[in-house]
């Protein structure tokens, strides 16, 4: 077991200056004193367009003016309006330093067979985003933020090529509920909340085709330096695989399975999931008795 060789603060900053690409307000930070009472590292409101919003998989919310009274039903003392934001808010972060678990002797080794990250959580801390998060519902969201690395170059790596967000993970305070730690393999796949809690979406570039809803299709692009890059293919794949699993028990088991059989065989992490969510879609296909086919527009020209 090892804890990241970088700090939390190192990441949260990462994260922070990705955050405040684009427009919107710059994010706001409380301070360490009012943290314990709202929970959160980070409130921010980013643009409908900002990246953010791709790898959480969902359209921006419209976002509130957060308000004491968000905070009723938390453990504690609420914060007072005038240590808030007066700016509406959309989206509000906790960040976790992950430990990486290379060790069979590790607690939740069994549910991976493979080196996994895990984080811990704070139980009041747990509850107050947890009740912030039904207040808020529908107006904004809140997420724990973990990596999907941990070592200083992958850090450095992230930070520079403005990576962070789209190499990190996101989790529901909700999902949490009644646990303790999250376990993970890698971004952008499935995590578990305990050894019995079942498999939960660990978010990241999920929803390749949802547009937020205030899109205007007439809006041109901006220049190439601004927009995202992303794995398309392996996006869209991903979203159909999900919608396989969600729609056949029986095809969501054997192929859970066989992941597990390949992660025990040494196989990257990042190849399994590519590799099982391709296998998901196929098995759908062939047992409704249609076909898939996958075209690479360049050799149709």
């Amino acid at each position: 077991m090892a804890l990241a060789d970088f700090e939390e603060k190192t990441y949260e900053v990462a994260y922070d200056v990705e955050l405040s690409a684009g427009a919107g307000p710059s994010p706001w930070a409380p301070g360490q004193v009012l943290e314990h009472l709202v929970g959160f590292d980070v409130a921010a409101s980013p643009d409908a367009s900002h990246v953010l919003w791709r790898v959480l998989g969902a359209p921006r919310p419209k976002g509130l003016v957060l308000l004491s009274d968000h905070w009723i039903g938390a453990p504690g003392r609420r914060p007072a309006n005038k240590r808030l934001p007066r700016d509406p808010m959309s989206f509000m972060v906790q960040f976790k330093r992950p430990e990486l678990i290379r060790s069979h002797a590790g607690k939740q080794w069994s549910l991976w067979r493979a080196p996994y990250f895990r984080f811990k959580l704070d139980s009041n801390q747990q509850r107050t985003l947890k009740r912030l998060e039904i207040n808020t519902a529908g107006d904004a969201m809140v997420r724990y933020a973990a990596p999907a690395f941990s070592t200083n170059q992958e850090m450095d790596i992230a930070r520079i090529s403005g990576r962070v967000i789209s190499s990190s993970g996101h989790v529901s305070p909700a999902t949490l509920s009644g646990h303790s730690v999250w376990t993970y393999l890698m971004a952008g796949s499935v995590g578990r909340a305990n050894p019995t809690g079942d498999e939960s979406p660990f978010d990241r570039l999920s929803d390749l085709f949802s547009e937020p809803d205030d899109y205007d299709e007439s809006r041109t692009l901006e220049p190439s330096s601004d927009v995202a890059t992303f794995d398309g293919i392996g996006g869209h794949v991903e979203t159909l695989a999900n919608a396989a699993l969600d729609r056949q028990p029986e095809v969501r088991g054997m192929v859970r399975g066989w992941r597990r059989q390949l992660l025990q065989q040494g196989i990257p992490p990042a190849t399994v999931v590519a590799v099982s969510n391709f296998a998901a879609v196929q098995t759908l296909m062939s047992r409704l008795g249609a076909r898939w086919w996958i075209f690479d527009r360049n050799t149709l020209l």
